[in-house]
C-alpha cells in the first residue's frame, strides 16, 4: 500500500508539519493510525489521524468552532457568558408573548395574531432601532395595541406612561382603568398631564387652579366614561347641576325669553 504523506499541505485551516509516526487510537486501543503534526492559522498546534485530516470534519484547532458560536450568541454583546441585558430580556420577552402559547398572556398578544416584525427577530435590529432602555422604570410597548411589534410602533415608556397610552381612545381622550394599582398610576400621570394641557387654570370659570390633585375636581362624562377636564369643586358641582337639570334649564331659559327676559 503507498504511502501519503500529507506535509506542507493545507486543509482548511490546518497545515501539516510533519509526519509522528503510528499510534494505537479508539476505546479498545487496538487500531493503528498515522498521526501528524498540525499548525492552526490560529498559531497553535494540533496532533490529528490521517482519518481526521483527509475527512474534513476537523477544520482547525477548535478556535473556528468557538469563534462561529462566539458569533452566533453574542454577537450583539447583550448576551452570554452570565450577563444579559434589560433590552436583551425584553426582546426575549416580546418572542414569547407573540409565540409561546404556554405564557398566560399569550391569549391578550400572540392569540389576538400580534407577531414581530420579521427584521425583529434579529436582536440586533432590534437595538439598533429602539436603542437602550432609559431606565429600569421603563418597559417595552406597542403605542397601537392592534398592530405588531415592529419600529414604529414600539417605545420604551414608564409605567405610569403605559397606563395612559393603553386608557387614551385614538381621538386623545381619557377613559379611566377600574380599581388596582393601574387605576392609581394612570389617575396621577393622566392628571399631571391634563393640569398643563389646562395650563393651570379652571376651564369653566378662568380661575388658577391648585397644583394639589386633591384640592381639585376631575370631570368626566358619567355615561361613557371619559375624562374632560380638571376643574374647581365649585365649578364641578355646577357642571353635574346643569347636566342633571338640562331639560329644566332649557325651560327655564323657554320661560324667561317669552316675557322678554335675557337668558
Amino acid at each position: 500500500m503507498k504511502k501519503i504523506d500529507l506535509t506542507g499541505q493545507t486543509f482548511n485551516h490546518l497545515t501539516v508539519q510533519e509526519r509522528l509516526g503510528s499510534r494505537l487510537m479508539g476505546s479498545l486501543r487496538k487500531k493503528h493510525a498515522i498521526f501528524w503534526k498540525c499548525q492552526c492559522v490560529c498559531g497553535a498546534f494540533v496532533e490529528l489521524d490521517t482519518g481526521r485530516i483527509l475527512s474534513g470534519n476537523t477544520r482547525s484547532c477548535g478556535c473556528l468552532r468557538r469563534e462561529t458560536s462566539a458569533r452566533l450568541h453574542t454577537k450583539h454583546g447583550c448576551s452570554g457568558l452570565g450577563r444579559v441585558t434589560p433590552e436583551y430580556r425584553s426582546w426575549q420577552a416580546m418572542h414569547r408573548l407573540c409565540y409561546n402559547p404556554n405564557r398566560k398572556d399569550y391569549k391578550k398578544v400572540g392569540g389576538q395574531r400580534v407577531r414581530v416584525c420579521q427584521q425583529w427577530h434579529d436582536f440586533a435590529a432590534f437595538l439598533r432601532d429602539m436603542g437602550p432602555r432609559p431606565s429600569l422604570g421603563h418597559g417595552l410597548h406597542r403605542l397601537d395595541g392592534g398592530k405588531d411589534y415592529a419600529p414604529g410602533n414600539c417605545a420604551w415608556v414608564t409605567r405610569e406612561g403605559r397606563a395612559l397610552l393603553q386608557n387614551t381612545t385614538p381621538e386623545g381622550r381619557w377613559i379611566c382603568p377600574n380599581g388596582g394599582g393601574q387605576r392609581r398610576h394612570w389617575v396621577r400621570a393622566a392628571w399631571r398631564r391634563q393640569y398643563g394641557n389646562q395650563a393651570g387654570a379652571c376651564p369653566v370659570c378662568g380661575k388658577p387652579l391648585s397644583s394639589e390633585f386633591s384640592a381639585c375636581r376631575w370631570d368626566h362624562d358619567h355615561s361613557t366614561g371619559l375624562y374632560r377636564g380638571i376643574l374647581h369643586p365649585g365649578c364641578n358641582t355646577f357642571v353635574g347641576f346643569i347636566e342633571t337639570h338640562s331639560r329644566q334649564l332649557e325651560g327655564a331659559r323657554a320661560y324667561i325669553c317669552q316675557y322678554g327676559g335675557k337668558a
